[in-house]
């Protein structure tokens, strides 16, 4: 059955008129859609469903699946339904440096298949802060942190930072936590946004690494406060170079639908899957540096 959204046109050319006009939206191709993130020392797990018509909102995940799981082109398991569409190992679990790849059978459907080699941890060293560096556009106290890390990766390698500040709880307010910040590092620039968390280590000319990195203060959104303390934790997850790309685009997407321009022609979400649409993709993380930041108006 044809679907159709009617479209109202409106032409001013001396008195305007009004022009109905169906527009078909033909159904495309289901298409068998895979998602799985690994993590060393956890358990592998894959999520396998079929993808719907576009102005349908029922999630169809499929249960009937055959995972098969390899490395280095050896079978190391069959995975095992676990819940609906999540099919997970009893036997294996992720190691850094291993390369892995499944093989997806789903009846009336062409044979999926994807693979990602797991990265190692990036050790994080240590931080420092620096506090009251300027203010922001907001009017609210800027601080900077210093991310200090060693890098051994001759290889065009791919992270992420994941820093967040929060105070305590502060009276009727409860907890605040800040998690937008950005940078003018030339990391961090070379992606080609002030607040992208992603970054590559292309710049990178010695071993030892520091990445500066600035917030807004999150006591500054408080007035007449008993106390501002705060806690900042700071952690680098080391990237497959497929979940880079993938988070990459998904930031370019959530960009377009602000963008009036681009919001009809989005840009495409980053897939490694073949015949089929998704990701399987791996990640590590840092150890966590936490510090505790006491109110220094008082």
């Amino acid at each position: 059955m044809n679907n159709y959204i009617f479209v109202l046109l409106l032409f001013f050319v001396g008195v305007s008129c009004e022009k109905e006009t169906e527009v078909a939206i033909p159904h495309s191709a289901s298409q068998i859609v895979v998602s799985s993130i690994l993590i060393p020392d956890k358990e592998i797990k894959v999520f396998v469903s079929q993808s719907i018509y576009m102005l349908e909102t029922e999630q169809l995940p499929i249960s009937n699946a055959e995972v098969s799981l390899f490395s280095n082109n050896q079978l190391l398991e069959i995975l095992s339904l676990d819940t609906t569409g999540v099919y997970q190992s009893k036997k294996v679990k992720t190691q850094s440096g291993q390369n892995y790849s499944i093989k997806v059978r789903v009846n009336g459907f062409d044979e999926i298949t994807a693979s990602t080699q797991v990265p190692y941890s990036l050790p994080l060293d240590s931080i420092q802060l620096k506090t009251f560096i300027g203010t922001s556009d907001n009017g609210i106290s800027l601080s900077s942190l210093d991310l200090f890390f060693t890098s051994g990766d001759k290889q065009l390698s791919y992270y992420q930072y994941n820093c967040h500040a929060c105070t305590d709880s502060i009276n009727v307010f409860g907890s605040v936590c800040v998690g937008e910040w950005f940078s003018y590092d030339a990391i961090i620039l070379e992606e080609g946004d002030i607040k992208s968390k992603l970054f590559t280590n292309k710049l990178f000319n010695s071993t030892n690494i520091k990445l500066n990195l600035n917030f807004e203060d999150p006591t500054g959104f408080f007035f007449d406060s008993d106390t501002a303390n705060y806690t900042l934790s700071a952690q680098i997850y080391s990237l497959s170079e497929d979940l880079y790309l993938y988070q990459k685009s998904l930031n370019a997407y959530a960009e377009s639908t602000d963008n009036i321009w681009q919001v009809n022609n989005p840009p495409q979400i980053y897939s490694n899957i073949k015949n089929g649409i998704g990701i399987f993709a791996s990640m590590a993380y840092s150890n966590v540096i936490t510090q505790r930041v006491l109110d220094q108006t008082k």
